[in-house]
């Protein structure tokens, strides 16, 4: 039928799906900040329909995503699962489905009888577990972890420091109405704490040549003098007006940040109610940073982990090269290569890696390396790609160090080189200086690697091959390529 070809499913590990997930997080951070910002006034009375636009425009992004996740594929069994109606169902079975579903009841729409309750939103947070799953695939996909993380601490940081604002603001209206008066050494909020900047009219940046005359008075002492300056800046000075919301949150935020951090300086309180409050900040502040104070403390050990491990070999060598009395150009040798894998982040366990991953998936990755090494030398140009990949598979990984004779004269030509990274300068015999440097991608020993056994003297290396600094090298060795030419009857003849 014409809906059995619409068969577009959703891959959660697809690019489209992280930004999908981007944008369902910018909504879902929206809600968080906005759904409680009607607290302030100037807010509610010159904003209000652009904040219904930005609910509206957010609601739909939530329903999209619940359309979106329907059609979102998944695993079972080790199967990737594409049918519609079982995609469906997984989905209206979980418990993801049960918190988007309630975040989406409009419990806002009592806002067009009482526009000033914007907690009715709340319902929204539900969702933000999107976020979590949002950071978890952009850590998969990228390479920052450190930076991620930091500004996810950040972000949490951010939005509490908001809600503990607009809970003391609210506090500080109530408080109007409580007390008599209200002055600006009081616990709540106040104008005339917030000014408005001045500017100084000058020619130059310092205004070295236009500032008040003080060289014969104690500058401590400037209120005996108040009135003089004020008449003196009163031309020379513009005024920048904030808005009412700009002083409203700008201290409210910055009355909460303080608080929650713990570090005071703020008007004592004047009730129980102010208190209560300040306790539960401190009780709050306290808890929070050191979770956050946890969170750096894995980000560092994680960062560090594997300079640790490193560390821990390079001790362990120097402990062995000590018991063995090895000293000299040998020891310094080893502990310039370990430092060199420490700086340069060296993958050093080819086949630790090779060991944790399948080995189609290791043979595919070897494809996108040796493989398209192999298919450009035109010893093997023209071969089955199921032999390429088959030989890439016999490939082992060496690093040597600056100065190491990788091949000498007189040894057998049993190993097949391909260069990975650095260089390989090659030596003849009685030659002091390089004839020849390779370089990366570069295949050596291929056309010397076939001899038969009763002529084997013949087909020693007539050169040196050295490493010219630190340098990868794949080596194959000549036994190997051979069992892997055992499969292939008929295309052993055309290499040999």
């Amino acid at each position: 039928s014409r809906w059995s070809r619409f068969n577009a499913t959703v891959n959660r590990r697809n690019g489209l799906f992280l930004l999908w997930s981007l944008l369902v997080s910018t909504a879902c951070v929206y809600n968080l900040f906005f759904s409680t910002i009607l607290i302030y006034e100037s807010v509610c009375n010159d904003f209000y329909r652009q904040w219904i636009f930005f609910n509206l425009l957010a609601d739909s992004i939530y329903l999209l995503d619940i359309l979106i996740q329907l059609r979102t594929n998944y695993y079972r069994k080790g199967v990737k699962i594409i049918k519609a109606s079982k995609m469906a169902s997984n989905y209206i079975r979980s418990f993801r489905f049960v918190l988007d579903f309630l975040s989406l009841i409009p419990i806002d729409l009592y806002l067009f009888y009482s526009p000033h309750i914007s907690l009715l939103r709340i319902n929204r947070f539900l969702k933000c577990y999107r976020i979590r799953e949002t950071i978890d695939l952009i850590q998969t996909k990228a390479s920052m972890h450190t930076f991620f993380s930091i500004s996810q601490i950040i972000l949490v940081c951010v939005v509490l420091f908001h809600w503990n604002a607009c809970v003391y603001y609210a506090v500080s209206l109530w408080s109007y109405t409580v007390m008599e008066e209200v002055t600006d050494d009081d616990w709540p909020f106040t104008f005339e704490r917030v000014s408005n900047l001045l500017y100084a009219l000058c020619d130059d940046f310092r205004c070295q040549d236009e500032l008040f005359p003080e060289e014969n008075r104690d500058t401590q002492e400037r209120e005996e003098y108040i009135e003089e300056l004020i008449n003196f800046w009163d031309n020379k000075t513009v005024e920048m007006e904030s808005s009412l919301f700009a002083k409203e949150y700008s201290q409210t935020f910055y009355w909460s940040s303080l608080t929650m951090t713990t570090l005071g300086e703020q008007p004592s309180p004047n009730i129980s109610e102010h208190n209560l409050l300040e306790i539960g900040d401190t009780i709050v502040g306290v808890l929070i940073f050191a979770v956050i104070m946890g969170s750096v403390a894995d980000l560092i050990s994680q960062k560090n982990a594997l300079k640790t491990s490193q560390q821990t070999l390079i001790d362990g060598l120097k402990q062995y090269m000590n018991y063995r009395d090895l000293t000299g150009e040998i020891h310094s040798r080893v502990i310039d290569y370990c430092q060199y894998t420490m700086d340069e982040a060296v993958v050093s366990s080819e086949e630790e890696i090779k060991g944790q991953m399948p080995r189609k998936l290791y043979l595919r990755v070897n494809k996108f390396n040796q493989g398209i090494m192999l298919e450009s030398n035109p010893f093997f140009h023209g071969l089955d790609s199921r032999l390429l990949q088959d030989i890439a598979a016999r490939f082992r990984l060496f690093s040597f160090s600056p100065g190491d004779e990788i091949v000498s004269i007189g040894d057998f030509n049993r190993e097949l080189f391909l260069l990975c990274a650095g260089e390989l300068l090659v030596y003849e015999i009685g030659e002091t200086r390089p004839t020849m440097k390779n370089t990366e991608g570069d295949m050596i020993g291929a056309s010397t690697l076939f001899w038969f056994e009763g002529d084997k003297f013949d087909h020693r290396s007539q050169r040196r091959i050295v490493s010219h600094g630190y340098s990868e090298v794949y080596v194959l060795e000549r036994k190997d390529l051979l069992e892997v030419l055992c499969d292939f009857e008929d295309v052993r003849p055309i290499i040999v």
